[in-house]
C-alpha cells in the first residue's frame, strides 16, 4: 500500500528516495504527499535534489487510482521541479515526488508555499 504523508503550507520536508520505496508502474520509487485545500487557493510546490533529477506529479486519487493533472521536471532550475497550482475544488490533493529516470535515488527536499500573486 502507498503511504501518504500530509504536507502543510509553509512546510519543507527532507526525505530520501530509496530503491525499497513503493514504485510507480515503470519501477521508479516515489513518495506520496497530500495537501488539503479549497477552490481558488494557489500554491507553489518545489522539489530539489542534488542526487537525482527531481520530478513532481500532481493530481487526485479516484477509487484508489492516481490521476495526474499536472507534472514538472525542471521549472525550479537545473534538475529541480516546481509546480504552480490553483485548486479547482475543495478536497485532498496528491503530490508524487520521484526521479525523472529509473535507478535514481537519494536525498531531496520538498516544500509548499502559498502563492500570493501571479
Amino acid at each position: 500500500p502507498v503511504v501518504s504523508r500530509p504536507l502543510a503550507i509553509g512546510q519543507t520536508v527532507e526525505a530520501t528516495l530509496a530503491s525499497t520505496d513503493t514504485e510507480l508502474d515503470d519501477g521508479r520509487p516515489f513518495h506520496q504527499y497530500t495537501i488539503e485545500g479549497r477552490p481558488g487557493e494557489r500554491y507553489i510546490v518545489t522539489m530539489r535534489s542534488r542526487a537525482f533529477d527531481a520530478y513532481l506529479d500532481w493530481g487526485r486519487l479516484a477509487a484508489g487510482v492516481f490521476d495526474a493533472t499536472a507534472s514538472d521536471d525542471d521549472s525550479a532550475g537545473d534538475t529541480d521541479a516546481r509546480l504552480e497550482i490553483t485548486l479547482p475544488s475543495e478536497g485532498v490533493f496528491v503530490l508524487r515526488a520521484h526521479a525523472l529516470e529509473r535507478g535514481q535515488s537519494g536525498a531531496y527536499t520538498i516544500s509548499v508555499e502559498r502563492r500570493t500573486s501571479k
